[in-house]
């Protein structure tokens, strides 16, 4: 920049598409991996350095330590995962002794087989060599013979094998003393002799097919290998024997396992040997001086018997950033920038995303487009990000509706039940402030006033809200009154808004509330009823109720055909070129699809079952051709009354579509790879990279523009029927999901051997 012109915010959006954890631990520097510096990474980085430092009195002492990382969704647990594994692998100087696994799976043995798929055949059997070297060095001071070749043993110029055969020593004395020490080291004996014949040529396929779970092959068995690492407590030991392996000879070793609460759900709680082999593991990891990071939602944690959890020795929570920490992340993510944001952008991003660090920055990208979008009309770059910028992304972006659909939900509401309203009704005299809906009841003084009303962030909000209760609490006839919010509600300020009903708020995005309002409603006409202490016309509203009910329930039948086909219609003519368009990134002109390493395709299972969990018609539509007909029938009415329903149910197939259209480019992606070259897709060429990358953003790209927040109500539904052990099933989670994918299968490909036949 020359000196003197001012740098204008360029219009390219420097935010994500998807607010995720898009690293790995292939960056080597703290500027290829910006992390915002908040207590609780500092703390945890402080946690890993005081285990790792060379002089640190745990290493002198062979303690470790069991570090655990909590938050909720989108707080960046994985982030700081990934941190703590790659300033692990600086602190060691060897990549190879940090290692990060998703506990994607639910079960401890897939979790191990996951970890064998990353170990490194050279630095195991580097780390086996280095207790051959001992016993070879013990066995030359012992003859007398030392000096060069001792050196050329210590500065790996000679490996053990061939100072053995050299010098003629006898290999099969020297492998024993070799299977004693390493089977003392790692407290097993099975896994000391497999060790050892990594040593012995023609044995290395064998053992690490035993590694990765299989039945040990018969030249395993005659030396005593008899059973696999199929079982809870065996991976969980074998785990432990490689923490010990790593560990000697004044190694060290970090294992990040993120995402523990899917594999340590609530069903473990009393499984006693799951809970006593776990405890054993984080003992086993204090004993070798290594460092287990255990990340997940709090749910994990609690989950823990009070023995296991007493081995954790550090707790580092989460918690939402503040408006200077958002600051931190808008300079960091503009090279130094804050511009074209303000001052009090800033704290806005803060109070309209909770503080939640996905969503601040799914509001910092939506804010920059519409922002850039502007100034490419206007021309103008100097116009600096405004506070109904932020608002309206706001609304875009966290569940906040058009008006013409909340109002819609309303009247739905209203007129399913036969209550009689009016809209934009002025109760005051001229010139006051009309409420959004007057609803009255038959033979009742006064009515219910529903106040609709955008985001509540701070004091200005509740005052204008709290002025307009005033206004309607100095009326002659009594009225109750309801507030609507159709965007954000900042918790710190909800306790000041004067709601005379029940105290209560209520959410237009939230996925019950029609039901929620129909009850407001009901109770506020058995309060009128209690204060005018008139009955006599409870027959009457309840047959105008049944009228009215009746006469909506034929109209809504009638329209319901025409918005099935219309919407049909409109996903089959959108999303085919959409997804079209995701498929060309992915193929050339005469590749094919491929099939997925399993440790990939799992990942898109997980997903799309994920979604498919959604929608539970299948028991319904069954039984509704079936023996209990009219139930069934009527839970599907009870469903398809919900003006919500459709809606989610829309949603849900249009991302299941995507990730079947990003699932295909990926599998072309990995045909091309092994056309092209026999090499692992982490050797790929940079085009190739770069071309998988690009299939992720797109991906990216495209979800973003999915409202996932309709899925509320089909999560609410599944919440209901969900059944012991199946997948979760809340709205935070299935958001999680659909987000995470393409950082999950990203990191999952540059982590897999080569591409499968």
């Amino acid at each position: 920049m020359s000196e003197g012109v001012e740098e204008l915010p360029p219009l390219e959006n420097p935010y994500s598409p998807m607010a995720v954890a898009l690293v790995t631990e292939f960056y080597s520097s703290d500027n290829d991996y910006p992390t915002i510096q908040t207590d609780a990474v500092r703390r945890a980085l402080a946690y890993l350095s005081e285990c790792l430092a060379p002089d640190s009195k745990r290493t002198r002492t062979g303690q470790g330590t069991v570090l655990a990382v909590v938050g909720d969704y989108g707080t960046g647990k994985s982030h700081l995962a990934l941190r703590l594994v790659q300033e692990a692998g600086i602190l060691l100087g060897d990549p190879h002794r940090a290692m990060y696994l998703e506990a994607t799976a639910s079960t401890f043995v897939d979790l191990y087989r996951r970890f064998v798929r990353r170990l490194d055949r050279d630095f195991v059997r580097t780390s086996v060599s280095d207790f051959y070297i001992d016993v070879v060095t013990s066995s030359l001071q012992d003859t007398g013979l030392s000096g060069t070749i001792l050196e050329w043993l210590e500065n790996r110029e000679l490996n053990p094998q061939q100072v053995v055969e050299r010098l003629g020593l006898m290999e099969s004395s020297l492998l024993r003393r070799v299977h004693e020490n390493l089977a003392q080291v790692t407290d097993d004996e099975t896994f000391g002799t497999a060790l050892t014949l990594l040593l012995r040529s023609g044995f290395e396929d064998a053992v690490w097919d035993w590694f990765s779970g299989a039945a040990p092959a018969e030249v395993l068995r005659e030396r005593g290998i008899t059973t696999a690492i199929d079982t809870e407590t065996a991976a969980l030991a074998a785990l432990g024997v490689f923490a010990l392996l790593f560990g000697s000879h004044q190694g060290r070793f970090v294992l990040v396992l993120d995402e523990m609460d899917k594999v340590f759900s609530a069903q473990r709680r009393e499984d006693e040997d799951v809970q006593a082999a776990f405890q054993e593991l984080m003992r086993v990891f204090s004993k070798a001086g290594a460092c287990l990071v255990l990340v997940g939602l709090p749910d994990f944690l609690r989950v823990l018997q009070a023995s296991v959890l007493e081995r954790v020795a550090h707790t580092v929570e989460l918690d939402p950033l503040e408006a200077d920490e958002v600051r931190q992340f808008i300079e960091l993510a503009q090279d130094s920038r804050l511009a074209p944001f303000t001052e009090q952008s800033p704290r806005y991003v803060r109070d309209l995303s909770g503080g939640k660090a996905r969503d601040v920055i799914r509001l910092l990208r939506a804010t920059y487009a519409t922002w850039a979008d502007a100034a490419r009309v206007s021309g103008d770059r100097r116009s600096p990000v405004t506070e109904t910028m932020i608002r309206g992304a706001a609304h875009r972006q966290f569940g906040s509706r058009p008006g013409d659909d909340v109002e819609a939900a309303v009247t739905g509401v209203l007129t399913a039940h036969g209550w009689p309203f009016r809209r934009r009704h002025r109760l005051g005299p001229p010139g006051s402030e009309p409420v959004d809906f007057w609803v009255t009841f038959p033979g009742r003084a006064g009515g219910c006033a529903i106040l609709l009303t955008r985001s509540v962030l701070d004091e200005r909000d509740v005052q204008v809200l709290n002025r307009r209760l005033d206004d309607l609490a100095n009326l002659d006839d009594p009225v109750e009154a309801l507030i609507v919010i159709n965007g954000v509600l900042n918790d710190a300020v909800a306790e000041q808004v004067r709601t005379p009903l029940t105290g209560e708020l209520l959410r237009s995005v939230d996925p019950a509330f029609p039901h929620q309002l129909a009850t407001l409603l009901g109770i506020a006409n058995d309060r009128l009823e209690a204060l005018t202490g008139d009955s006599s016309s409870a027959l009457e509203l309840r047959f105008t109720q049944l009228s009215r009910q009746q006469a909506s329930l034929h109209g809504f039948l009638e329209q319901l055909s025409e918005q099935l086909d219309d919407a049909a219609a409109a996903s089959t003519r959108g999303f085919a070129t959409v997804l079209q368009d995701l498929a060309a990134l992915g193929r050339g002109s005469t590749d094919s699809p491929h099939r997925l390493p399993d440790h990939v395709g799992e990942i898109f299972t997980d997903a799309t079952g994920t979604l498919e969990d959604l929608v539970q018609l299948g028991p319904i539509l069954t039984g509704a051709f079936g023996p209990t007909e009219r139930q069934s029938i009527d839970e599907f009415r009870t469903l398809a009354r919900g003006t919500e329903f459709f809606p989610a149910a829309g949603t849900a197939l249009v991302l299941r579509r995507i990730m079947d259209g990003f699932r295909a480019a990926v599998e072309t992606w990995y045909g091309r790879m092994a056309a092209d070259s026999p090499q692992s897709p982490a050797q790929a060429s940079a085009e190739s990279r770069a071309q998988l990358d690009r299939l992720c953003r797109a991906y990216d790209e495209i979800c973003s523009q999915v409202p996932a927040f309709r899925l509320g109500p089909l999560t609410s539904v599944a919440a209901r029927s969900r059944t012991a052990g199946a997948r979760e099933t809340s709205l935070t989670y299935v958001q999680d999901v659909v987000e995470n994918l393409s950082p999950r299968v990203l990191r999952a490909v540059f982590r897999s051997a080569a591409p499968q036949p």
